[in-house]
């Protein structure tokens, strides 16, 4: 562990240390999703007291094979009934089409359907895929690290100021803003991370990785 101020050490986990997360860098989309999984799901089976190997977790099995056609009738964080109030599923609509009509007129009626949809519900189309770009912003802003602080101090009832949980993140930063840091990046990065959005995008991006590799080996 890296030294810390005497005062920081109350704020900091038992055998919490920098170096265990080691390997963020490279996490891809389902590396990804499976740490985040564990960590928002701290009511199925994640151990806060498990912080030498922070990143060695797997998706469950029936969320890797679940279907994202399911997902217009449940959302698949309620696959194990949690998170049921911070994660609601009001982002789904309907659509009927006539498979008798030409697929242009198909197409052009439902990127309107879609259009008034998304402006009845006030929900702004993801206009790209997560890329290797954001992988490597959550990874510098140590999100997973951040994360798991949280929910510690959550489980003790700390209330540190975003000072203190700089220090403990960025020991190496000198210029003395690790607070500014926190709120300014680190939080910010921290919101889309776990917001519903980035979860399913996740989860879609890995069901598209495991198609292809499967498409590959079958080859």
């Amino acid at each position: 562990m890296l030294k810390y101020e005497q005062e920081l050490h109350r704020l900091i986990p038992p055998n919490f240390g920098l170096i265990h997360y080691a390997g963020t860098e490279n996490l891809d989309a389902q590396g990804w999703l499976a740490c985040l999984w564990h960590r928002l799901n701290t009511g199925n089976g994640y151990k806060l007291t498990q912080w030498t190997a922070p990143l060695d977790y797997q998706l469950p099995e029936e969320l890797l094979n679940y279907e994202l056609e399911d997902l217009a009738s449940v959302s698949f964080l309620e696959l194990d009934h949690i998170i049921k109030t911070k994660y609601k599923s009001k982002t789904y609509a309907y659509f009927g089409l006539d498979l008798d009509m030409c697929d242009d007129l198909l197409i052009e009626d439902f990127k309107t359907e879609l259009k008034l949809a998304r402006s009845k519900s006030g929900i702004a189309a993801r206009t790209r895929k997560i890329s290797e770009s954001d992988f490597s912003n959550w990874h510098k802003a140590k999100i997973l690290q951040y994360l798991d602080l949280r929910n510690w101090h959550k489980l003790k009832k700390l209330t540190p100021t975003n000072n203190q949980i700089g220090e403990i993140l960025f020991p190496e930063d000198t210029e003395g803003e690790v607070g500014e840091r926190i709120r300014r990046t680190v939080n910010k990065h921290f919101e889309t991370v776990t917001s519903r959005k980035t979860i399913i995008s996740l989860l879609a991006q890995t069901h598209k990785q495991r198609k292809q590799h499967e498409k590959i080996e079958k080859s």
